[in-house]
């Protein structure tokens, strides 16, 4: 994907970036799935990650929600990370919540148009 972004002219630099309403990550959220190339041409305030319930895992990962949090381009606005799933091996401080303008929502009923 981050190759045909890239071949399609999407850079990493302000008006150079693919604007999404939401993109939904691939994989579950596994950390080998999405990379920072990937998340720097991208810009979009909504990153939805998709699990399954019936085979549980570990994903997503801890690091995917870091690479969101630090590398994910919102314009500014904050960024909501939104699992379809109750999650309890994310922990993050508020402070890095604060700095890098995150949310986790992490439920099976989304409250969002989307």
């Amino acid at each position: 994907m981050t190759e045909k972004l890239v071949a399609m002219g999407y850079k990493d630099s302000d008006g150079q970036r693919l604007k999404l309403e939401f993109v939904k990550l691939s994989h579950h959220g596994s950390k080998r799935s999405t990379s920072r190339q990937f998340l720097s041409l991208i810009e979009t305030e909504y990153y939805v990650i998709s699990k399954s319930r019936p085979t549980p895992s570990k994903n997503p990962d801890r690091e995917t929600i870091a690479k969101i949090a630090k590398y994910g381009n919102s314009n500014g606005k904050k960024k909501y990370i939104l699992i379809n799933d109750k999650t309890n091996n994310i922990e993050f401080s508020e402070n890095d919540r604060i700095t890098y303008n995150f949310q986790i929502d992490s439920t099976r009923n989304f409250s969002f148009r989307y």
